[in-house]
Formats: structure tokens, C-alpha cells, sequence
């Protein structure tokens, strides 16, 4: 049976967290605070924020000792007729207090892993069913083992997301509007009633409305490259960061509206309990810095390049680490490269060095090594002879590359007054070395 999750419940933790930074930087004076206790499924009574002055001295926001604050977010369908529980939709976000910024990474289903505190392997998206179920115990913390095992990261805080309520929120958008990258069918989209049924996306800017956006999101078997799980997940991220901009929007005309939306959707959504103290504190620093850059990255076959992770299909369809079984040691190394630098890693730079005499050749090579070393999947020409005479040690980068710029300037230790925009180049950077 297809899981009827997507990964884009997610955007209801996403949009609103955005909405309540808006409702701070809009209206800070009128921060709506309290206990919040977000309530279980089928439960509808409501949660109570009270208005109480807060001391947030200190942070109360847990952080792991690297300076993240993580949160998994997952998404299961606990509709009647649905009895597996498989959280087919897993995620993590994870904030840098250091760099304020946001990095999401999606954890495919099909990952093939060892439960925790067991010698029994199967795929990811069940994990959490099997510790509800099997140790009866908490399904979200035996999940968070499991995330740590893979990536590294240690979990701060879980959200299970409820399906309805992604639609409930799109409802409540009036709508979501895309700029869908390419067009695409699929024919064998899955009805309630247990049948297949068509559908179509047009290339383009479109207003979808909750059904077609539970489509869009959800869909999976479209003929050409749309009709993979990995398509989806980027589809769901596209949805992810279009709702946040409509939530911003919709927070800038009416401040109120996040806290009422909010509250509308608890009875879809289960937490790790939140004190008053620490939203508060949270939403302060968003007041200070303003709402943080958001990176995605959806880990799959192809991430790196192919070298990370490789999929295997006798008997069942599995995702493992190349390095072997149980072995995520180059997915955690990953991992720490996308948050050091999200930019060059999301958008993989071809890279060329360049010397102007023979004197500076030995720094090229050694320039060249360090980003080889490093980002090891990336292209990397070997450096070459650069009879262009120049004063400065300098890096050019074609349009929309310049935070990747500004990313390898800074491991070089080249001054950022040294980086400027050249259309002429043939590579995404050149790095001239004087």
C-alpha cells in the first residue's frame, strides 16, 4: 500500500515557526505566550497561551555542544483505515546559533539501518513504529536514536505531524503558489478507494489549491525524472519554502493570524513539550537577527556525487552507505561540510586554479589540495598557467555564485575585498593566484 505521507507536512512546523517570527518582528510588542502542550491526535481541546512576562536569562533552548538546536520532524497518516504507522516523511532541521541559519535534510524511506539497541536491520520508515509497538516505548525517541546513528546529529526536539493537516493549512493559505520547474503525468496516482487515477503538472507559476498541492507533493511514479521518491522529496522542499513566503505575507497584513492558525492546528500535530520560556527566547532571536538563510538537502544515491550512499534491490529495494553496512561514517562527514559551508555544498561549483608565475605555483597546488581534500565530489581542475598579469591573489565567480565565493575565501584566507563577478569565466569560480 503507498504511504500517503509526504514530506511536505512538514511545512505546517515550518510555516508556522515562520509565522510567529513574523508576529515578533511585525508586533513585538504583542507576544502571545505560555504553556504550550501541543495535543495529541483526535484530541481538539485547545492549547492555552497566556500572556505572562518571561525571564529568558538564560537561554533555555536545548543545543547539542557544537551550538545546534535540532528538530526531527516526521509525518504518519492516522487515518482509520491506515494500521502501519511507517513515517515515510523524516526530516531534521537543524539551526546554527552561530551562523543563524536553518539546514533541513530528508532522510529517504528506503534507508536500510540497524534499530537501536538491536541486531535487526530493515528500512528507516518503520523504526518508529517498531519501538512504539515491539519496546513500547516512546516511537519519536527510539526514531531520534537512529537519526544520531546516521548523521551525527543529536535531537533536541520531535514533531510528528499529522496528515490532514497539511491540506487544512493550505485551506487556510486560500491556496499556495509554485513555479513548478518542469511539467510532468503521472498515471498511477493513488485514490482512496485503492485505484489509480492521472495527473498532470504544467512547467510555470501556478496557485494550487489543497489538492493539488497533496498531489504535487505526494506524487511519485510521473513518467521521466519527476517519478522517483528523491523528486518528491525536492518537490516537497520547493512547497516548503513557497508556504513559508505566503505565511510571511499573510503575518505582515495580520500579526493575530499565525497564533490563530496555530492553535487550529494542534488536534494534527504531537510534540516534545515546550516551555513558554524557551518559544520565547527562540522568537527573540529572531527579532535580533531577523529570519535566518534555509538550506535543504535530501540525501540520496546520487548525493556527493554517488559516493556517499548506493542502492541495492535483491530482495528489497534499500538504501545503504557505500562504506559498507552500518558504516555512515562519509554521511556524517557530509553533513558537518553542509553546515560549515551550505552554499558551495547545495550548489556544487565547478572550480578552477590558476597561478601567473612560477613562484606562486606551489601555493596553487597547495590551494587546490585543500578543496580537493575537502570537497573531494566537487570538479576541481588541477591548477594551470594563467599568463593574465595580476596584483592580487583573487576569486571570480559567475552570476549567482558569490556566497560560494565568500564560502572559499574564507577556508583560504583570501580577503572578500579580493572576490568580485566576472560573466567571462568558463567555470562557476576561478581562484587566481598571485
Amino acid at each position: 500500500m503507498l504511504n500517503k505521507i509526504t514530506k511536505a507536512l512538514f511545512v505546517l512546523f515550518t510555516a508556522l515557526f515562520i509565522g510567529f517570527t513574523g508576529l515578533i518582528i511585525y508586533k513585538s510588542s504583542e507576544i502571545l505566550a505560555g504553556r504550550i502542550s501541543l495535543s495529541p491526535y483526535n484530541n481538539t481541546t485547545p492549547t492555552n497561551l497566556l500572556n505572562v512576562d518571561l525571564d529568558i536569562a538564560p537561554n533555555p533552548i536545548a543545543k547539542d555542544k557544537n551550538g545546534y538546536t535540532t528538530i526531527l520532524l516526521v509525518g504518519v497518516d492516522t487515518r482509520a483505515n491506515t494500521r502501519l504507522f511507517n513515517t515515510d516523511t523524516i526530516m531534521t532541521l537543524t539551526y546554527s546559533w552561530k551562523d543563524h541559519q536553518i539546514y533541513i535534510i530528508s532522510y529517504p524511506r528506503d534507508l536500510y539501518i540497524k534499530y537501536p539497541n538491536t541486531y535487526y536491520h530493515f528500512k528507516i520508515n518503520a523504526v518508529y513504529a517498531y519501538g512504539t509497538r515491539v519496546f513500547n516505548t516512546d516511537g519519536m525517541k527510539y526514531l531520534e536514536k537512529a537519526i544520531y546513528d546516521i548523521s551525527g546529529l543529536t535531537v533536541q526536539y520531535h514533531m510528528l505531524i499529522d496528515f490532514k493537516g497539511f491540506t487544512d493549512l493550505i485551506n487556510l493559505l486560500g491556496g499556495v503558489k509554485v513555479n513548478i520547474p518542469r511539467s510532468f503525468t503521472d498515471y498511477m496516482y493513488p485514490t482512496e478507494s485503492g485505484g489509480y487515477q492521472t495527473i498532470h503538472f504544467d512547467k510555470g507559476w501556478h496557485t494550487l489549491n489543497a489538492d493539488q498541492a497533496l498531489k504535487f507533493a505526494r506524487s511519485r511514479h510521473a513518467q521521466g525524472p519527476e517519478g522517483s521518491d528523491f523528486a518528491r522529496a525536492y518537490r516537497q522542499q520547493l512547497l516548503i519554502k513557497a508556504i513559508a513566503d505566503q505565511v510571511k505575507e499573510k503575518v505582515k497584513k495580520d500579526p493575530a493570524w499565525a497564533f490563530k492558525t496555530f492553535q487550529k492546528m494542534t488536534t494534527y500535530v504531537q510534540a516534545s513539550k515546550v516551555t513558554p520560556n524557551e518559544v520565547k527566547a527562540g522568537l527573540e532571536i529572531f527579532l535580533e537577527k531577523g529570519m535566518p538563510p534555509m538550506f535543504s538537502q535530501v540525501l540520496t544515491p546520487a548525493t556527493a556525487k554517488g559516493t556517499l550512499l548506493m542502492s541495492q534491490a535483491n530482495p528489497l529495494y534499500i538504501i545503504i552507505p557505500r562504506a559498507g553496512l552500518d558504516n555512515w561514517t562519509y554521511v556524517k562527514q557530509f553533513i558537518k561540510l553542509y553546515f560549515a559551508y551550505p552554499y558551495t555544498v547545495t550548489r556544487e561549483p565547478t572550480i578552477q586554479v590558476t597561478y601567473h608565475t612560477s613562484g606562486s605555483a606551489n601555493k596553487a597546488l597547495s590551494n587546490y589540495k585543500t578543496l580537493k581534500n575537502k570537497f573531494y565530489w566537487l570538479t576541481i581542475y588541477y591548477p594551470k598557467y594563467n599568463k593574465t598579469q595580476i596584483e592580487k591573489t583573487t576569486i571570480l565567480y559567475k552570476k549567482s555564485f558569490k556566497s560560494v565565493a565568500l564560502e572559499l575565501a574564507k577556508l583560504l584566507k583570501i580577503p572578500s575585498e579580493n572576490i568580485k563577478e566576472d560573466k567571462s569565466i568558463s567555470t562557476s569560480i576561478l581562484i587566481n593566484i598571485k
